[in-house]
């Protein structure tokens, strides 16, 4: 990794991209590729201050985004984090 993207053998940059939202019990985002590039892979993370919290979407948006949906039981404010893979 240099500079925040991958080099990738003899095909191009991988440049990994990440979006962050807090809501009021289910957070969602999504991570945008850069103009020119596509959605290779991603993931996403969920964090709350206390009590369960699961991530219930994972997956690509068209082919230049991934975006990510948690959910928590508690009557609380949980953040998520959304990474792209992108090409």
């Amino acid at each position: 990794c240099q500079s925040g993207a991958w080099k990738n053998a003899g095909t191009g940059n991988i440049q990994v991209v990440s979006a962050t939202a807090t809501a009021w019990r289910f957070p969602s985002t999504t991570a945008w590729c850069p103009a020119g590039k596509k959605v290779i892979g991603g993931g996403a993370t969920c964090n709350t201050p206390g009590g369960s919290i699961w991530l219930v979407q994972s997956s690509p948006m068209g082919d230049n985004g991934w975006g990510g949906t948690c959910d928590t039981t508690q009557k609380q404010d949980a953040s998520i984090i959304v990474y792209a893979s992108c090409l």
